[in-house]
Order: structure tokens, then sequence, then C-alpha cells
């Protein structure tokens, strides 16, 4: 959204949402946004409950991920896929508190790739448990992606404190939209 002249939001149907305000947290290393809407252009679009992940959850990955050979499109994954293409359901394996930044962070072994950045993490009750956030490197070559296949899951609970709510609220800007034409631009 940063330097964005336009951006538009719309439902299925094309009806253009009316932006008040968004909110961003003041962390620049934090890169979610709240947009908050007048008109609930959305009322015909299924909405996620937020709950706290589980060791051992099944959980549904979804993304862009780039795939040589092919334009990109959307994929849904619920499990891994090794290279001869035998499933075997992606779960949350295990939780570590991160040395960066002291956050708790959960391992998945779903497949995931750049393109999962951003894209929530959703358990089998239909329930976003968290966003992928990162694909771990390859331990002898940092230029490398790991080839096993794990990512990494901000877990719903720290998504609500980054993004100004919970107990230990993050400190948050808020900044005022324009609505134009074809969408809104944020106002400096």
């Amino acid at each position: 959204m940063e330097n964005a002249n336009l951006i538009t939001l719309t439902n299925d149907k094309g009806e253009l949402a009316t932006v008040k305000e968004v909110i961003f947290p003041n962390d620049k290393n934090i890169d979610i946004a709240i947009i908050v809407v007048d008109n609930f252009v959305f009322y015909d679009t299924k909405h996620f409950n937020v709950v706290a992940p589980e060791i051992l959850e099944q959980v549904l990955t979804i993304g862009y991920p780039p795939i040589p050979g092919f334009d990109a499109f959307q994929l849904y994954e619920i499990s891994s896929i090794n290279n001869s293409y035998k499933f075997s359901n992606g779960q949350i394996i295990g939780k570590e508190v991160s040395y960066l930044d002291s956050i708790e962070y959960f391992i998945l072994n779903a497949k995931v790739k750049g393109g999962n950045s951003g894209s929530p993490v959703i358990n089998r009750k239909g329930n976003m448990i968290g966003m992928i956030i990162q694909i771990p490197m390859d331990s002898e070559d940092f230029e490398k992606i790991d080839k096993l296949g794990y990512g990494i899951l901000t877990p719903s609970t720290e998504i609500v404190k980054y993004l100004g709510g919970g107990e230990k609220n993050q400190d948050v800007t808020i900044f005022q939209c324009e609505n134009i034409d074809k969408g809104f631009r944020i106002i400096t």
C-alpha cells in the first residue's frame, strides 16, 4: 500500500468498498494492515473466526506460489506434496520462540513457497489460526530455501497484538482515506 496512488477493494460482484481508514503497526518489520470500511460490501463473503493454533492441528494454506512453467494461479494445499507427489497431512509440528524478535512462532509441514506469504492458515473447522510469514532458509546456504518445505506461521494471537488489540497491543498509526472514482488512497 505504500506509495500507492489508487487502491481498489471490491467484492466478487465488483461492488466498491468505501474505505474509512487503514491501520498499520508502527514497527516496520510487521507487514500487515487493517482496512476499515464504511459500507460493508462483503456481506456474501465467508469470514473466518480467529482462534489460537494447536500443535498437530491439520491445516490448509492458500496462496500464489511460483511454479516454473505456469502463470500465477491460486493454490489450496491441505498437505505436503513431495517429489513423487505422495500426500501427507499438513500439520502444525512445533512451536519455538525466535531469538530475533522473542515471538513464539509455529512450524508447519504443509508445503509453502514465497507466494504463500501473508496468506491465512485455516484449521479443519474453518477457523483462521495464523498467517504464513516466512519460509526457512537452508542452514548451509542462506541463499537457498530449505528443501524440506516447512513454513513458519505467525499465530493469530500475535496478529491481534500487531493490529492494536489484545493485552500487549502494539503501537499503531491510523491513516484516514479519501475515496475516489475507482477506489481509495491513503491520506498522509
